[in-house]
């Protein structure tokens, strides 16, 4: 069982228990880092969607510079959700919920650039997306193929939205889905908890940051 199932009352752990849900897979052995969707418009409380994330910026920053040290190194993607303009968005995305975002989702906005504190090295791969999902019209998936990946760690924002959906869609191509708790961030944090335990149940691991580092470490020699 995963360790976010110690904060569940014993009646819903039984639960989960018989159903067999939380399971570990554990990391596998080429492992790919996504850094998501860290851009001003999430990351600076100055914005109209943004809010505070030092503390998951830091703790990216802490995984980051493991990451860089493995030989050789791992794949790093740094994700920007964006649109070129207002003609880009589905019907269905301006009724549910662009509205309210669309002056910090437009790609020549000043909200999109990656927050500067998470410094991205000239070898590590911006992925424009559209979606939720970083595996949704993207070609992130036959990257990671022809990297030979067979682990994606998850870091990023926000847990209820595009973390949720990649760590979903990772799972289903087939890669061991990690997602690092201190590294994710959200705006909500009854919404975090809910989906970091839903992720934990189904669909990924969440560990923590101290694994992942010591799992990266050991790719260091």
């Amino acid at each position: 069982m995963g360790y976010l199932f110690e904060h569940l009352p014993p009646e819903e752990r039984a639960v989960h228990e018989k159903i067999g849900w939380g399971r570990r897979m554990g990391f596998g052995e080429r492992p790919a880092l996504l850094v998501i969707d860290m851009r001003l418009g999430w990351t600076d409380p100055e914005s109209s969607f943004g809010t505070d994330m030092s503390a998951t910026i830091e703790n990216i920053n802490k995984v980051l510079a493991v990451a860089r040290e493995t030989k050789p190194k791992i794949p790093i993607f740094f994700t920007q959700a964006g649109f070129e303009s207002g003609n880009d968005f589905m019907p269905v995305e301006l009724k549910k919920s662009i509205p309210n975002r669309a002056t910090v989702m437009l790609r020549d906005s000043k909200w999109q650039k990656i927050d500067p504190r998470l410094v991205q090295q000239p070898d590590e791969i911006l992925l424009p997306k559209t979606h939720a999902s970083c595996f949704v019209s993207t070609n992130l998936a036959p990257l990671l193929v022809g990297a030979k990946v067979d682990t994606v760690i998850i870091t990023g924002c926000s847990i209820n939205g595009c973390v949720l959906a990649t760590a979903i869609s990772a799972f289903d191509h087939g890669f061991h889905s990690i997602v690092v708790e201190e590294a994710v961030g959200d705006r909500d944090p009854l919404m975090a908890v809910y989906s970091l335990l839903n992720m934990d149940s189904k669909w990924a691991d969440v560990v923590s940051l101290d694994e992942t580092i010591a799992y990266l470490s050991r790719l260091k020699g």
